[in-house]
């Protein structure tokens, strides 16, 4: 068998909301997994006919999240009495007031995965092993945003973004026999 190149491409161009009159004050909002571009890139090569080669690239929009715009300290009554406050005996609590629903977007993700597979026969029954990377760039894909209490140079304590990735490098082997 001679060298053979597949290659493959798709591209979603999608939108999908919601509107409930509960939520977001009746107002249409996008729906939390909406992904407005979606593309896929594959190609797979094979070099002879004992080794594969493969190459996925994905790219999407960031996902629709509600983020917080403010923060502020609010009394709280343990007994409900208004004189607690006035003397300054209450409990302050730190109360958020959140952004219309839906209305950000988390950064737009991508990964690039690579593969490459050894066929091989011992005795009547083929084997293959294969190596495989998924996310071989390590980029860290934001999965979800929240809020972390952080204090800045003045020493003062600021709410702050923190990202999170769910899925760094990761590679893989396997190892298949027919029977």
């Amino acid at each position: 068998r001679g060298r053979a190149l597949t290659l493959w491409l798709a591209y979603t161009l999608a939108r999908s909301d919601r509107q409930f009159d509960a939520i977001n004050g009746g107002a249409r909002f996008p729906y939390r997994y909406d992904r407005r571009h979606d593309v896929s890139a594959s190609a797979s090569l094979r070099l002879s006919r004992r080794v594969d080669l493969s190459a996925v690239f994905v790219y999407g929009t960031g996902d629709a999240v509600t983020l917080p715009e403010a923060t502020f300290d609010a009394a709280s009554f343990s007994s409900g009495s208004i004189s607690q406050w006035a003397n300054g005996s209450s409990r302050a609590i730190l109360e958020t007031t959140f952004g219309p629903r839906n209305a950000f977007r988390l950064p737009a993700t991508h990964r690039l995965d690579l593969g490459a597979t050894w066929h091989f026969r011992r005795g009547d029954r083929p084997h293959a092993l294969a190596l495989h990377v998924y996310n071989a760039t390590n980029r860290k894909n934001p999965f979800l945003v929240m809020t972390d209490a952080r204090e800045d140079e003045t020493g003062a304590t600021r709410q702050q973004l923190v990202g999170v990735a769910l899925f760094p490098i990761l590679p893989s082997v396997s190892y298949r026999v027919a029977l």
